[in-house]
This record gives structure tokens, sequence and C-alpha cells, in this order.
């Protein structure tokens, strides 16, 4: 029934395709599109013509006799020729890539060379230019201030007798040994420049100067300011000072002293408060130092002086000798005493223009060095140090000009001494 319903199904389509008129239909493929859309696999393997090959009886077949079929050399796809090309073609591009990368890293090498070479031109120019401009901060003057021990009231006749020099020396080395000692404020006799007299050794002997003794060590030097200070010296009371640690200045313990005369010692004030108040004391001294302002140049007193004592009691003491007269000294004056009051620091209000681009550590190495350091160190410190700069041709260094001196002014006080000092020397001769 199945059958006959395709039948009539695919006769309706044919007529309604290509009309009544048979002839124009091709039956083999009428007969394709009528078959059943699902194959049946059983009828199509029964339906196939198997070949049987009769072997005779008695004949043995061994693996010889059986022939292996034919290997056709079959042309190659084009598949596989585009896939060789390619292959070779990738082996190609591999080598290009390889040899673009190793170029690359060539370059990169050559780049990264040429970074360092920079880089190192930059640091060695940055040296230099910092070699070449330093800030001048006087570290060994301040390494040698630590180990440098202020004498004062020392007598002038050490300088001109060689014994009483290393006496002086012996003083002191008991707390260790001495690197060296500098003697300053020195007092001469003639109206002969500071350095001639002091080759010619004319030394005022009744007058006192001031020395700095330096220690190897710097904590043999710290104990020898501690107790060496007030001790005597030739008759002499030495006023002895640690430059970088010094002894704390109490107002509190402090008396000022006017109306001095300007030829007065600091000798004549030790003895002479010590020799008011010992007995209240139970015999111990009384001072603990004594200090005569004096002027730079000439070393004259300027007539006034600051007496400090161990205990605040002998100060009011002390005021209580106001308008009393100096009995010690040669030339006795009515002294005007009063409490000591604080000074005021000249370096204090100083401009600091020139110390904005220093950092904090060369800030306070420069105001301790101000402090401690002699005057041309404390006039130098923390400027611009250019190397070279005064072996450049045309270059102006402070005090010349054009390469030669200043001329000294014919009406001066120094020329005047030193053309007298000539003719002395003329007419001693």
């Amino acid at each position: 029934m199945a059958k006959n319903t395709q039948v009539k199904e695919s006769s309706t389509l044919t007529s309604s395709i290509f009309g009544n008129d048979s002839s124009k239909i091709d039956t083999s493929i009428s007969n394709l599109f009528a078959q059943p859309s699902k194959i049946n696999n059983r009828d199509l393997i029964a339906s196939k013509v198997r070949t049987v090959v009769e072997i005779p009886n008695g004949v043995v077949v061994t693996d010889k006799d059986v022939v292996e079929p034919m290997q056709i050399d079959q042309p190659e796809s084009k598949k596989r020729k585009t896939k060789a090309h390619n292959n070779d073609g990738d082996d190609e591009n591999d080598d290009l890539e390889s040899k673009y990368m190793e170029k690359l890293l060539n370059e990169d090498k050559e780049d990264e060379e040429d970074t360092k070479e920079k880089k190192d031109e930059e640091a060695t120019k940055r040296t230099r230019s910092s070699k070449a401009k330093v800030v001048d901060l006087k570290n060994d003057e301040l390494e040698k201030a630590e180990r440098t021990v202020f004498v004062g009231n020392v007598p002038s006749s050490i300088l001109s007798d060689k014994k009483l020099t290393k006496e002086f020396k012996k003083f002191f080395s008991e707390f260790g040994k001495i690197d060296s000692v500098r003697f300053r404020s020195i007092n001469t006799t003639g109206d002969a420049p500071r350095k001639v007299s002091f080759i010619n050794k004319e030394f005022d002997d009744k007058k006192t100067s001031n020395a700095y003794v330096v220690f190897i060590d710097k904590q043999s030097s710290i104990k020898c300011s501690a107790e060496l200070n007030g001790k005597v010296f030739m008759n002499h009371h030495l006023r002895v000072d640690h430059l970088t640690h010094p002894l704390k200045q109490d107002n509190q313990r402090s008396i000022f002293i006017g109306n001095l005369d300007f030829e007065e010692t600091e000798e004549n004030l030790w003895k002479f408060f010590n020799d008011k108040f010992e007995k209240e004391n139970n015999g111990e001294k009384v001072v603990e130092n004594v200090r005569i302002v004096r002027d730079p140049k000439t070393n004259f007193g300027k007539g006034f002086a600051i007496v400090q004592f161990n205990d605040t009691n002998f100060v009011s003491k002390a005021l209580l000798l106001n308008d009393t007269k100096l009995t010690t000294s040669l030339k006795p004056r009515k002294m005007r005493i009063s409490r000591a009051k604080k000074m005021i620091n000249k370096n204090q209000n100083s401009s600091t223009s020139t110390r904005k681009n220093l950092t904090d550590k060369q800030k306070t190495i420069i105001g301790r060095g101000k402090k401690f350091l002699n005057k041309s160190d404390r006039n130098t410190i923390g400027r611009l140090v250019v190397e070279g700069e005064r072996s450049k041709k045309g270059s102006m260094a402070k005090g010349l000009k054009n390469g030669k001196k200043k001329p000294r002014s014919k009406d001066g006080r120094v020329t005047k001494r030193s053309q007298e000092f000539r003719k002395k020397l003329a007419d001693s001769k």
C-alpha cells in the first residue's frame, strides 16, 4: 500500500511539472527520487556480487603466493606542495626574524653602552664640579679645636727662656701627650712689628700673654681643663678652659668691675678677692676665673673686667666692696662693682643670605666654627672655595690689584714704625 501511495505521489508531481507528456520524463531520475529516503543496508549488502576464487585440491597457499597490492605513485596533492612551499618560506622567515632580532639586540646593547658612558661622563662632571666648588667648613681646624685648651694669664718670661717653656709643657703633659703649644697676645717692649720683636725676643716680662695647648687625645684635654683651672704656675693663677667645651658662664656667680687701669693685670684681681674671702671659705680659693677685656691690637685693657666666683654668696659680698680701691694693684683705683649681665652676641643678628643653600649639619659646623676658631678662620668659614681660581689669567683675588699688592700709605702708623726701626738698625750698625 505504501508503494502504491508513493507512486501516485510521484506521478502527480511529474504531471504537475512536465504535464501529461511522458516522453519528456527521464525514468532513471524519476525512479531515483521515487526510492525511499532511508537506505536499507541489509538489502544493499545482499545485492552486492562477491568474487570467489576456487583453489584446487592439494595446493598449499603460502604468504609468498599472496600478492600485495600495487602501490601506484600518485602525484602529490597541491595541498602538500603548498605546505612544503610554505615550510620553506617559514624557514626563510625564521632566519630573517632571528637576524632581525639579533640586530635589535645589538642595537639595544650599543644604546645601553652609550647611556652608561653618558652617565659616567655626567657623574665625572658632577664630581669635578663638586670638587671645584666646595664649602670650606674648616673640618681640620675644628678637629684640632676639639683637642685644644686655652690658657690665660701666662707670664711672658716663658717666651724668652727655653727652660721655662719646657717646664710649662711638663706642667700640662701630666694629663697626656702634647701635640703643639701656641702663644698669642704677646706684649713687646719696642715699637717694631710683633713678628720682628718675636724674632728678636723683645718681650715685656712684666705683662702676661695667652697660650693654646693642643693635646693628641681629646679626653686628656678635657681632664686638663677641669683640673688645672685656677692652679698657680710661676706665681700666676692660670685660667684654663677647653676651647670647644668651655665652662659655663654663669651671670649669677659673676660680677662686673669697671674703672680699672688700662695696664691692670688679672693676677691683681685674683689676689684681691681670694685674700678677702678665703678665710670665710676655710682657706679654699673663691675665684673661679678672671677676665680683663683687652684691645686686640694693643693688648691694653679697656678698663673693665669680669670675675666669676665658685658660689653665688660671694657675689653679694663682693657688691659691698663697691667704690673700694684695688689694693693689690701698682696703680690702685676705686672699683665700680655691679652684677654681670648677659652680653649681646654680635653674630646673632648677622645676615643669613649666604647660608640659605647649606644643610643643617653644615650650619651647625659653621656656628661652632665662628664661636671657637680664630679670627681669620671665622671670616672664611662657610665660603665657597673654587679650586684653581687664582691660577687663571686675569682673575682677581681679594686684597690684590692686577696681581700686585696695594701700595702702603706713606702717612700710616705702620710705615712710620717700620721706618724708625730701620733707622735704629742702621744706627746700631
